[in-house]
């Protein structure tokens, strides 16, 4: 999963090992406390949301990112090991690219391409 040469996957890889549930930080008292690689700090700095300049920069987690943790926490759970191909498919979706995407792949038949209904979704995904 990690690249050295890709310091955003990197960084994103790096938050989820050692803080996987952190939603909002600052430079000056998180970063430097907890020693946060400089590639991690650039990381946080180029794609989460800046909140305000107190404590060298507070700043939150996007959404989008939020998602992704959870996508990527389900993948790594005991609940993904007993799923079934296409709930473990539509997890992966999200954990790479968010619940509105997976929302997307899961109203969507994957042989077909055509629009599921509300309940076609649920017959396949629960």
């Amino acid at each position: 999963m990690s690249n050295i040469q890709n310091p955003e996957e990197n960084g994103a890889e790096w938050l989820y090992t050692n803080w996987p549930n952190m939603k909002r930080m600052d430079m000056n008292w998180t970063a430097e406390r907890y020693d946060y690689p400089a590639y991690v700090r650039e990381y946080i700095k180029e794609n989460w949301i800046k909140e305000s300049d107190e404590n060298g920069g507070t700043y939150i987690k996007p959404q989008l990112e939020e998602e992704k943790t959870f996508g990527t926490s389900m993948q790594t759970s005991t609940f993904y090991q007993g799923m079934d191909k296409a709930n473990r498919e539509a997890t992966d979706v999200m954990a790479n690219e968010g619940m509105k995407a997976a929302v997307k792949y899961m109203f969507t038949d994957q042989e077909t391409g055509r629009q599921l209904s509300y309940s076609e979704m649920r017959s396949r995904f629960g």
